[in-house]
C-alpha cells in the first residue's frame, strides 16, 4: 500500500517536474528568440527541442503576448483620444490641428520563397513597412505592421 502510494506521489511530483520544464523550454525558448534574434535552429540546439518546435512555439506566444497586451497598451483609437492628442500637440508643442507625428521603416528580410514582388520595395531589397503614430508624450496610437504591397495606400 505504502509502494503505491510512493509510485503516484512520485508519478505527481514527475509530472509537476515535467510542466516545469515544458514551460521553462517554451517560455525561455520564444523570449531568447525576441532578445537574441537567434536563429530557430540554434534555439532548437540550446533547448533540445526540435526547429519546428521553437518556431511554433514562437508564433503561439508571440501570438499570446498580443492577444493580452494589446488591448492594454495599444487600445483602438476613440474620438477622446484623438480630441487629447490634438489638445497635446497645440499646449505643448504649439502645433496646431495634429493628430499625431507618423514614421516608417522598412525593415529588412530574406524573401520568402514564391512571394513575387509582395515583399520587394523601392530600395531593391525585401522588406516589410513598419508604420506608427506617436502623441504628443511619444506614446504609440497606432501601429501598422504590413508586408503587401498592394495595399500600400490604406494604412490609415
Amino acid at each position: 500500500m505504502i509502494f503505491c502510494h510512493r509510485t503516484e506521489n512520485f508519478h505527481v511530483i514527475f509530472r509537476i517536474k515535467l510542466l516545469k520544464t515544458t514551460l521553462y523550454t517554451i517560455f525561455n525558448s520564444c523570449f531568447r528568440y525576441l532578445a537574441t534574434g537567434d536563429s530557430h535552429q540554434t534555439i532548437a540546439f540550446s533547448f533540445r527541442v526540435g526547429r519546428s518546435t521553437v518556431s511554433n512555439i514562437v508564433k503561439e506566444v508571440c501570438q499570446e503576448l498580443w492577444n493580452v497586451l494589446q488591448p492594454l497598451y495599444l487600445p483602438t483609437p476613440t474620438e477622446e483620444m484623438w480630441t487629447q492628442t490634438v489638445t497635446g500637440f497645440k499646449e505643448l508643442w504649439e502645433f496646431p490641428n495634429c493628430l499625431g507625428s507618423i514614421d516608417g521603416k522598412h525593415v529588412k528580410l530574406k524573401c520568402p520563397a514564391s512571394s513575387g514582388s509582395n515583399y520587394f520595395c523601392y530600395k531593391n531589397y525585401c522588406s516589410i513597412v513598419l508604420l506608427a503614430i506617436v502623441d504628443p508624450y511619444y506614446k504609440f496610437i497606432v501601429v501598422v505592421i504590413n508586408s503587401d504591397r498592394q495595399h500600400s495606400d490604406w494604412y490609415f
